[in-house]
C-alpha cells in the first residue's frame, strides 16, 4: 500500500491525496455512482454504467444465468486435509499434532502459492493502471500459468439469452486452505513449535530448505485476491441479465439504526434509480477507527478501480466523536456513516439487524463488499449463516471478508484461545466443516475470504 502522511500518520495515498481525486467532494447525489466517480476509468470508457448499457446482452432480461465455483486442485487437496483434521480427536493433542504434520508436509507448496497470488494481484493492478479492459475470460492473464490453474480457484458465471451465444465470465480467487489465513503467518507462529527463517523451516528435530519461505506477521493479508473494477462490472451485468424485471429501487435506510453517531445526515436521496446506475457499498462490522481496517479496504479497492459511494461502519466500543472523525480523511467523510452501536445478528430485530439493513439499503445491481469481524460469534456467525441459507440475501453481496473463529488447532494457540464452541447456529466449528461453509458461500456467488 502506498503511504502518504495525514495528521501525522500514514494513510493510503489514493484516499488522502486530493490530486488523485479518487474520492471527489460530491456525495449522496444521484449522479455520484460507481464508475462515474472513477475518474481515471471515465477517461478510458470504463464506466460501469456505460458497460451495462452498451453490452450486446444488456437490453435483455430473464436470461438463464448460472453461477458455479471451481476449486483448484490445491484447494481440493486442502478440503480433504480439513476433513482428516475434523475426523481426528482433539484429546491428547492428536488433532494439533496432525495439523502441524500436514503443514510441515505442505510447506514446499507455500512459496509457490504466494508467488502465483502475488503475480495475479500485480497483473490486475497493472491492468487497471494501464487502463486496459482486461482479458476476455478470466480476470487475470489471458494465458494462465499451469501453477495458476493448480493453486488458484475460480468463480464462473454463465448467461444464456435466447439464441445468443452463452456469455461466460471467470474470476480468480485465493484457494481455501487449512491455514485459514496467510500460510507463512501460521507457520511463523512460534507457539506451534515451528522455527521459520529465510528459506528454511525447522520442526520436531527436522529441517527443510524451502526457497521463498519467510517469517510473516500473523495478520498479513498478501494471501488475498480481492475483486476489482472488471469483476464489479461483470457481476452487475450478469445479475441484470437474470431479472425478468428491473431490480427493486434503493430504499433510504441510513437512519434505521438508533443511537447512531455520524455526521449531519445527507440530503434526501432519490427513492428510485434506474438499473443502469449501480453504486458501490462497503459495510464494516467491527470498524474501530479508520486506520484499523477501512484505510486498508478503501485502498485495496481504489488501487483496483473502485471507490465507494457509501461506507457504513459499526463499532461496539464507545468512541469519542471528535477524535474518531479526526482520523477519517476529508475526502471519505461525505461517504461514511458511522454507527457507534453494536450491530445485530437477529433479523427479527429491525433496529439492530444487519441483514435487514442490508436488504433495505442496496439493490442487486449494486456492488457490495462486507467485512465481518466483531469477535462475537453469537452475532457474526448468525449473519454469515443467513447469507449462506438465503439466496436472496446472497444475491446482494459480492465480497465478504469474515474472520470466523473455529477450532483450528494452531490458531487456538496463536491468538484465538480455546474458548470456542464445537457448534454454533448449525455450523460445526471444525476445520473441515468451516472450509465447506466458505466454499458454500462461494457457490452462492459471494467472493468469501477467510479474514484475519
Amino acid at each position: 500500500m502506498n503511504s502518504c502522511m495525514y495528521n501525522g500518520e500514514g494513510y493510503c495515498c489514493d484516499i488522502v491525496d486530493p490530486a488523485r481525486g479518487f474520492y471527489p467532494n460530491k456525495a449522496h447525489s444521484s449522479d455520484h455512482q460507481i464508475g462515474q466517480q472513477l475518474r481515471r476509468a471515465e477517461s478510458h470508457g470504463k464506466r460501469i454504467g456505460d458497460q451495462h448499457l452498451s453490452h450486446p446482452l444488456a437490453s435483455r432480461s430473464g436470461c438463464n444465468v448460472t453461477r458455479s465455483y471451481l476449486p483448484s486442485p490445491y484447494e481440493t487437496l486442502h478440503m480433504e486435509l480439513g476433513r482428516r483434521l475434523s475426523d481426528t480427536p482433539e484429546s491428547g493433542d492428536q488433532r494439533h499434532n496432525l495439523m502441524r504434520q500436514l503443514m510441515f508436509d505442505d510447506v514446499e507448496h507455500v512459496p509457490k502459492l504466494m508467488h502465483r497470488t502475488k503475480l495475479m494481484v500485480k497483473h490486475r493492478l497493472s491492468a487497471w493502471k494501464n487502463a486496459t479492459s482486461g482479458p476476455s475470460g478470466p480476470s487475470g492473464p489471458s494465458e494462465p500459468h499451469p501453477d495458476d490453474l493448480f493453486y488458484l480457484s475460480r468463480m464462473r458465471f454463465d448467461a444464456k439469452c435466447g439464441s445468443a451465444p452463452t456469455r461466460s465470465w471467470f474470476e480468480w480467487i485465493e484457494p481455501l486452505t487449512i491455514y485459514g489465513r496467510h500460510p507463512m503467518a501460521i507457520l511463523s507462529c512460534k507457539a506451534n513449535g515451528f522455527a521459520v527463517t529465510k528459506d528454511q523451516i525447522a520442526w520436531g528435530g527436522r529441517v527443510k530448505a524451502v526457497a521463498g519461505l519467510r517469517d510473516t506477521y500473523v495478520c498479513d493479508t498478501d494471501y488475498l485476491i480481492g475483486a476489482g473494477l472488471e469483476e464489479a462490472k461483470e457481476r452487475i451485468l450478469f445479475r441484470s441479465l437474470g431479472h425478468a424485471a428491473p431490480p427493486h429501487p434503493l430504499r433510504n435506510a441510513s437512519h434505521s439504526l438508533r443511537n447512531a453517531s455520524h455526521p449531519p445526515p445527507p440530503p434526501p436521496e432519490a427513492t428510485h434509480r434506474e438499473p443502469a446506475h449501480p453504486k458501490a457499498f462497503f459495510f464494516d462490522m467491527g470498524t474501530s477507527t479508520f486506520l484499523s481496517s477501512l484505510n486498508y479496504f478503501t485502498c485495496l479497492y481504489a488501487q483496483q478501480g473502485i471507490a465507494f459511494d457509501h461506507i457504513y461502519g459499526w463499532e461496539y466500543t464507545l468512541l469519542e466523536p471528535t477524535h474518531f472523525w479526526s482520523k477519517v480523511p476529508p475526502p471519505v467523510k461525505p461517504h461514511y456513516t458511522f454507527f457507534n452501536v453494536p450491530v445485530g445478528g437477529d433479523k427479527n430485530d429491525p433496529d439492530r439487524s444487519f441483514v435487514s439493513f442490508l436488504s433495505n439499503t442496496v439493490a442487486e445491481h449494486d456492488f457490495v463488499s462486507i467485512k465481518l469481524d466483531i469477535d462475537t460469534p453469537q452475532i457474526e456467525n448468525r449473519i454469515a449463516m443467513d447469507l449462506l441459507k438465503d439466496q436472496r440475501l446472497a444475491d446482494l453481496v459480492d465480497e465478504l471478508f469474515f474472520e470466523l473463529h473455529f477450532r483450528c488447532p494452531v490458531m487456538m494457540n496463536c491468538g484465538w484461545g480455546g474458548n470456542i464452541p464445537t457448534e454454533l447456529y448449525g455450523l460445526k466449528l471444525d476445520t473441515g466443516h468451516v472450509l465447506d461453509f466458505f466454499a458454500g458461500l462461494r457457490k452462492r456467488g459471494i467472493r468469501a475470504h477467510m479474514w484475519v
